[in-house]
């Protein structure tokens, strides 16, 4: 591995080099609204995985703890970007760095998915003694083997290890649109203001570029639209799933969002001849952090996998970037805005599932379905060890008369009925400092009190 190439990425080593200058924490001076992502400290020796979409904020993350560690001691911190490296050029950096014998601490590798048999690489070097007393903190935006990657890591089960980096919740939208948190008094005081912002949120998501956008000039721009159009186009082909076929499984997505929907379906729209290629190119697309899928939990309450699918966008921009790829990306902000009060409902529901699916991880799919029988269907039914919790999105509809659902409305407040506004602003603070279900099930019953699960 080139050593200039090496010292370039890591400017600080040098004592004179000032953080200012760097192009990630240079770029939160330009924004209005800088979002505080809350993710567990790095503390422990070990190999932790940070797992994520791109043009999120996962790169500034790891330079804003850089930083944090350089202002002490400057030479204990190395990172490198990963994304061009072949697995012989990774393998060789840990050689180069053994080498250059410095007393390093941190190891921040950005993007090693894209490496083919990364985990064997990191293995090696853990096994041989050079990774070990280190923090060696690797992020992935996309891989086929990421998540088969990870579960062959030393001390991968040990606590705070695999970390799942999330777009900002409603929570998050709220507090920075307000510049402060909101109490409950407040919130139900400004139900209205509350929801408007909620549909602001469901333009925006959880992506800065995207909500410093909308917050601060009132729209979003369609360069910015441009930027995850083309991660999610490029990520694609690279992953084996060709433009045309991509432009209409994106079709597929957004008209089957919160509709149930076979694997054959999804084939036949999308002109493959199997079942095998709408199910690979589904799982491609959830590997992406795009789309993931809840199954049907009914009659036994397990995993009915072959029955029908429902598919969930990571975030409504996301939902408003396939769409551009799907019909058109010119002057796509005012086509959202046009469209939001008729996809309203159905986004209402998608941001109800992301929230839910911060709490769970990877292993989502194990406690969140939906839940259909021959009386109708539950959008959500949750289960947390051996309790089980039925939610169902009425945003603008009429709640039904089940008492042992909760019901999610624009504005109604009841024994099982809840503004889904305040819901989700509520688990999106929960989630930034507990995100297992255990806490879930804690602060649900706080939240409905009263209510009699």
């Amino acid at each position: 591995m080139d050593i200039e190439r090496i010292f370039r990425a890591n400017p600080w080593w040098d004592e004179e080099w000032e953080f200012s200058e760097d192009p990630h924490i240079a770029s939160l001076s330009k924004m209005k609204y800088v979002w505080n992502v809350a993710l567990p400290p790095i503390k422990k020796e070990g190999i932790y995985m940070i797992r994520g979409p791109r043009q999120i904020g996962k790169t500034t993350w790891i330079k804003k703890r850089i930083k944090e560690v350089v202002d002490r001691k400057r030479k204990n911190v190395f990172y490198f970007s990963c994304e061009m490296l072949t697995k012989e050029q990774f393998n060789d950096l840990f050689y180069t760095l053994e080498e250059l014998n410095m007393p390093l601490n941190y190891i921040f590798l950005d993007e090693v998915g894209y490496i083919k048999d990364w985990q064997v690489v990191i293995k090696h070097h853990w096994d041989r003694g050079f990774l070990r007393g280190k923090k060696v903190v690797l992020t992935g935006s996309t891989s086929m083997d990421l998540y088969r990657g990870y579960e062959r890591m030393p001390g991968r089960k040990e606590e705070g290890k695999e970390i799942f980096f999330y777009p900002a919740s409603f929570y998050d939208f709220v507090v920075l649109a307000k510049g402060k948190e909101v109490s409950i008094s407040y919130f139900f005081s400004h139900l209205e203001e509350m929801n408007n912002l909620l549909s602001q949120y469901l333009l925006s998501g959880g992506f800065p570029l995207a909500f410093n956008d909308l917050l601060s000039k009132g729209k979003i721009n369609d360069a910015v639209y441009e930027v995850y159009i083309e991660w999610i186009r490029g990520d694609a082909e690279r992953a084996g799933i060709p433009v045309e076929k991509l432009i209409a499984i994106s079709k597929v997505f957004i008209n089957a969002l919160t509709n149930t929907i076979s694997w054959q379906e999804i084939a036949r729209r999308i002109g493959v001849s199997s079942h095998h290629t709408s199910n690979e190119y589904a799982e491609k697309l959830e590997r992406l952090f795009i789309i993931s899928r809840i199954y049907n939990a009914f009659p036994t309450h397990e995993i009915q996998q072959k029955k029908n699918k429902k598919f969930y966008f990571l975030d409504p921009f996301v939902f408003w970037a396939f769409y551009g790829i799907a019909y058109g990306k010119e002057n796509l902000y005012t086509k959202a805005k046009h469209l939001l009060n008729t996809w309203m409902p159905r986004l209402v529901e998608n941001v109800i599932f992301t929230h839910l699916l911060r709490f769970f991880g990877r292993d989502y799919y194990h406690h969140i379905f939906y839940y259909k029988t021959k009386k109708g269907e539950i959008d959500f039914y949750m289960r947390i060890k051996n309790k089980t919790y039925l939610f169902e999105s009425k945003f603008g509809g009429k709640p039904d008369k089940r008492k042992d659902v909760l019901y999610l409305t624009q504005k109604e407040i009841g024994k099982n009925m809840l503004p889904v506004s305040y819901f989700l602003y509520v688990l999106g603070k929960t989630s930034r400092v507990a995100n297992n279900s255990e806490k879930l099930a804690v602060e649900l019953r706080r939240i409905v009190k009263g209510f009699k699960w």
